[in-house]
């Protein structure tokens, strides 16, 4: 599989477009990133800085012809502006493009995006990915003045199989900000989860498209609330896979400390005196540590909110039929595609709910015994408590339970206090009170 790419910036503009000097900044980080061997592995990376259009189609048909096979991936950034005619037609200004002018030197002076999409469908290649992080704004032609209202409709004009179109914004209000680096805001963080390896959301090591975007557009968001990055992607090219993850990256090893000391979605005060030691031990500056630990927390959250979504729909399912039926297994499997999970993350939950609903409620008169009489803790009833918790917390449960037996011994700890410990630790009431009766339930085979 080859990949390459193709990075196009314009600083350079006048008349009435105003100059951008992040443009070519942010080529020059795209070509870092793409070219490393441990992060974009692109064999070739072409880069034009303030091009003229006819340099831009012939760059741009070179790059497309290193294409042989439709799995290989042709990867297309423009940092800029895009003007737009009184049709509604799209264009890449270059520096001689100005504004206004004529209807024909519209089309002289800029990049269409029509013929971007004829040589898009003529590429071999039919794993595209094509990043916009520029000013929309409209033309003044010869046919009377653009609107800056016109509405912006890129799914129409690029749209195509095999084909994910990223962009910061579409509104014309998008204000081509950068920060201290110099970069654009959505271009620095596109960068930086790709960098920090932070937009592996589902820590495969592996950053496909959807998983990028996501990851950029939490973070503008947080700076720049206005701002609305979007995706738009034909079929599965969401799943696209842009970059990987050395899992020997020292930020990836600083993330793993983070996961193993979470607890309720936060990290203890006192922890933070181990984590700074880890950041010198890994050599990692205090931005880069702030930024594994934000991504970090906001990624457990974000699963836990997605189990709590699949644990609540299939406790409906549960409740209504009684079982899992064909209709409702189709129902559940596209849920937890939507939502992203894999098998691992819902089967505890699906054995432990179906096992409460065989089951039903503990009955006292079934275990008088076991729900008065302290039970000594075993390893085997710590290693089931492991693998239930794991149903809503996921990969957090063996941190939880050790924090849970921390400074205790076996003898000092009977299971209904783990067993009330560990139910503490969800703040769902209702997932609490089941992961307690399953757990109680577990009483009698451990």
């Amino acid at each position: 599989m080859s990949k390459v790419a193709l990075l196009i910036g314009v600083s350079d503009y006048k008349n009435g477009l105003l100059p951008l000097p992040s443009a070519v900044k942010d080529i020059e980080a795209f070509k870092r990133v793409l070219s490393d061997s441990e992060i974009g592995a692109f064999k070739t990376v072409g880069v034009l800085s303030n091009p003229d259009p006819s340099s831009i189609k012939i760059d741009f048909q070179a790059i497309s012809s290193l294409t042989k096979d439709k799995n290989d991936l042709i990867f297309l950034f423009f940092s800029g502006h895009v003007v737009q005619d009184e049709q509604g037609k799209l264009y890449f200004a270059t520096p001689n493009t100005t504004k206004p002018q004529s209807k024909e030197r519209l089309k002289t002076s800029t990049f269409s995006f029509e013929l971007i999409n004829e040589l898009l469908n003529q590429c071999q290649s039919r794993r595209q990915v094509i990043v916009f992080d520029c000013c929309f704004s409209a033309a003044f032609t010869d046919q009377g003045l653009g609107t800056d209202q016109a509405i912006v409709d890129l799914q129409a004009q690029l749209g195509g199989e095999g084909r994910a179109i990223l962009t910061a914004d579409i509104s014309h209000e998008y204000s081509f900000e950068h920060k201290e680096d110099g970069l654009s805001i959505y271009t620095d963080y596109l960068i930086e989860g790709l960098e920090t390896g932070m937009a592996d959301g589902d820590r495969d090591e592996m950053i496909a498209v959807e998983e990028w975007h996501e990851y950029a557009q939490e973070k503008v968001k947080e700076i720049a609330p206005t701002v609305m990055p979007q995706i738009y992607a034909f079929k599965e090219s969401y799943k696209i896979l842009l970059a990987k993850v050395s899992r020997d990256n020292p930020k990836q090893l600083y993330r793993q400390e983070i996961e193993r000391l979470i607890s309720d979605g936060k990290i203890a005060p006192d922890n933070y005196i181990y984590l700074k030691k880890q950041q010198s031990l890994l050599g990692i500056t205090p931005k880069d540590a702030l930024i594994v630990e934000q991504a970090t927390l906001r990624f457990y959250r974000n699963y836990q909110k997605k189990l709590q979504n699949y644990e609540e729909t299939l406790s409906q399912v549960m409740a209504e039929h009684g079982s899992i039926n064909a209709q409702s297994r189709l129902n559940l499997k596209q849920l937890q595609q939507i939502l992203g999970l894999k098998s691992k993350d819902i089967e505890p939950i699906e054995k432990r709910l179906t096992n409460v609903k065989s089951k039903n409620v503990v009955d006292a008169s079934v275990l008088p015994e076991k729900l008065t009489i302290p039970v000594p803790l075993n390893d085997n009833f710590i290693e089931f408590c492991k693998q239930e918790l794991a149903g809503y917390v996921g990969p957090m449960a063996n941190m939880m339970v050790k924090q849970a037996l921390l400074g205790q011994s076996k003898s000092e700890l009977s299971c209904q206090q783990l067993i009330e410990i560990l139910s503490a630790k969800i703040t769902n009431s209702q997932q609490a009170e089941a992961l307690k009766r399953t757990l109680l339930l577990g009483l009698d085979k451990n």
